[in-house]
This record gives C-alpha cells, sequence and structure tokens, in this order.
C-alpha cells in the first residue's frame, strides 16, 4: 500500500523585535525517508518616535522643535504630522514650513504650557510622543532716551524734555509708565511722571540721575 507520512512543524523567531519569523517542516514517510523545508516570513513593525525634553520658550520667539523617527523601511517613507493636543485659551501652535515636516519651527500666539504631539505613520502603523512646551510671558524693553547736553543753569530752574519709549509683548494688560529720580543735588519735577514723553525740572546746577520703568 502507500507509504504513510508522519509531519513534524516548528515555528521560530529571532530575538524579540526583530521583523522576520520563519516556518520549519520536517516530514518522515513509513520507511524513514525525511525530508525538511524551511520559509522565512518578513513582517512590519510599528516605527518609533521620540521628541525632545520638555521645555520653555519666550512667547512669538520661534523655536525649533527636535524629534527622531526610526523604521524597519519594509512599507511606504514615514509621514510626519505635528499637531497641538492643548494649550491656553486662544493659544494656537503655529508650524513653519508646515506641521509635516519632522523638525519644524513652532510659534506660539499666547502664554501659558501647550502639549505638541508628533504621529509618524508608515503606510500602516502610527506611533507618537508628546511633548510640553511653557511659553512665558516677555519682559517689557524700555529706552530712557539719550541723554541730553550739559545745560546752562539759570534760575529760578531749567526743564529739559524725556522722550522715553518702551515695548511689550502685549499679552498681559497695556505698560504703564513712572519716572524717578535716582540721585541728584535737589529734588526734579516731572511734568507729569506717568508718560514716556514728558518734562523735568531742576532747581540746581550738577549732575542728575533720572529713570524709566515700565509696569505690564
Amino acid at each position: 500500500g502507500l507509504n504513510q507520512t508522519k509531519t513534524i512543524q516548528w515555528v521560530w523567531c529571532p530575538a524579540k523585535g526583530a521583523n522576520q519569523c520563519g516556518v520549519r517542516v520536517r516530514a518522515t514517510d513509513a520507511v524513514g525517508n525525511v525530508g525538511m523545508n524551511q520559509v522565512l516570513y518578513t513582517f512590519n513593525q510599528k516605527p518609533t518616535v521620540q521628541t525632545m525634553l520638555d521645555t520653555s520658550t519666550p512667547v512669538a520667539d520661534p523655536l525649533k522643535l527636535k524629534a527622531t523617527a526610526d523604521d524597519d523601511g519594509f512599507l511606504n517613507p514615514l509621514t510626519y504630522a505635528w499637531t497641538q493636543v492643548s494649550g491656553p485659551a486662544g493659544g494656537t501652535a503655529n508650524f513653519s514650513p508646515g506641521a509635516n515636516a519632522l523638525e519644524p519651527i513652532v510659534t506660539f500666539t499666547n502664554i501659558g504650557d501647550y502639549v505638541l504631539r508628533l504621529t509618524v505613520n508608515d503606510g500602516f502603523f502610527n506611533a507618537s510622543d508628546d511633548i510640553t512646551i511653557t511659553v512665558q510671558h516677555k519682559p517689557p524693553v524700555v529706552s530712557a532716551g539719550k541723554d541730553p547736553p550739559s545745560i546752562n543753569f539759570g534760575l529760578p530752574s531749567v526743564s529739559v524734555t524725556l522722550a522715553g519709549s518702551a515695548s511689550d509683548d502685549g499679552f498681559l494688560t497695556p505698560l504703564t509708565y513712572t519716572w524717578t529720580q535716582l540721585n541728584g543735588p535737589s529734588a526734579v519735577t516731572f511734568g507729569n511722571d506717568a508718560l514716556l514723553a514728558t518734562t523735568a525740572a531742576f532747581k540746581a546746577s550738577g549732575e542728575y540721575e533720572l529713570q524709566l520703568e515700565a509696569f505690564d
């Protein structure tokens, strides 16, 4: 009659994380003849992605995002997508040249904490990683103007015009200003110490130091 055949099959995979598995088949007939065959299967693995460490940045200042992504290359080239997961009220993260770059430049429209997510896709699997960025308020920038030239003093007083300037990121209250006298031989009288452009009157000759402060 026909020879009887007995088949034994093994399945094995290499080390954990590898993207190949093998199937080995061993067949033995009734008279002891042995046949063996094996097939190696390759399969796609999920990509990996890692963003930069959590960080902080002044509002409106461009920040270059840092990230790495790896893949087995078995399917399509990786694609990238940055999204904003959360942020303060009215806060938006803007990506340049676009949200589909691996390491775009991002700017923010409001102060507060933002969570951004980078998602990579190999045509089948997605992988993502989040980063938290604290966007901070920038302090005002102020200038009291150029020091005036020496003035010939005349009684009862001499008045000069002060022309200060100040700028701010505009994310808190409007700026307020204060002129103060730091030192000098006599008290200075300001026309309006709460205005950037005002006057200062001096009642004695000598050297004076004035300061302009801006508050937001």
